[in-house]
């Protein structure tokens, strides 16, 4: 399981402005490295972007994990400053140039980077020249996404999981699933009522927080 969903404590950072100088306070029970530094590097980002906008804040372990664009806008550009001072996408794209999209792949990226599994998908995400998105969801149900941006297809806009998608097997009791034979129709709009055209998706559960991420990738096209 990945390191980050072993933090059950609410609080895990605060950060104290005061005028040009700042105080960022992380938790001894955080232990992850990774996380630690997502979470400072989120700061670091509302420190140098937002300096108007943020005096004192604490940060839980529902935030770091949200990668929604439609959150406030400022959490989002924490994220990207966090994750692009961790892993810059240049050093990230010649590392994962022609390498096929999964999560085995980005576990070996974040433990290089020493980042957190989430936040290394979306980053690669948000890098890849494949189509691909990722998606959170809890309880079958659509959380957030974001998708390459290359990417030429429109999700479904019922929030639902579809139930024979890779999302909807894993749990507490199985913890990975992938599939390259995953219909297009489960996730993507155009294909509804299709059942000749496929993607890969691969999916990850997370216990602690009790929700699946999916890493969907267009291997071919459809």
């Amino acid at each position: 399981m990945p390191p980050e969903d072993q933090a059950v404590v609410d609080v895990i950072l605060l950060i104290d402005r005061s005028g040009d100088s700042a105080i960022i306070t992380v938790r001894n029970s955080i232990t992850y490295e990774g996380q630690k530094r997502f979470v400072v590097g989120h700061e670091l980002g509302h420190f140098f972007l937002h300096p108007h906008t943020r005096q004192g804040e604490t940060v839980d372990k529902e935030q770091i994990a949200n990668w929604s664009e439609e959150q406030q806008w400022e959490e989002y550009e924490a994220n990207i400053f966090s994750a692009e001072l961790s892993m810059p996408k240049g050093m990230l794209q010649a590392r994962t140039v022609g390498q096929e999209p999964s999560f085995e792949m980005i576990k070996g990226l974040a433990d290089e980077f020493r980042t957190t599994l989430t936040a290394t998908a979306a980053q690669f995400v948000l890098t890849t020249s494949e189509e691909c998105a990722l998606i959170s969801s809890a309880n079958r149900r659509r959380l957030w996404f974001i998708v390459s941006p290359g990417f030429s297809f429109w999700l479904h806009d019922d929030e639902r999981i579809h139930g024979h998608s890779c999302a909807a097997e894993v749990n507490e009791a199985k913890r990975t699933s992938r599939s390259s034979e995953i219909e297009a129709d489960f996730w993507l709009k155009e294909f509804e009522g299709d059942h000749k055209s496929y993607i890969t998706e691969d999916a990850v559960y997370f216990p602690t927080l009790r929700r699946a991420l999916s890493l969907l990738w267009i291997h071919e096209a459809i």
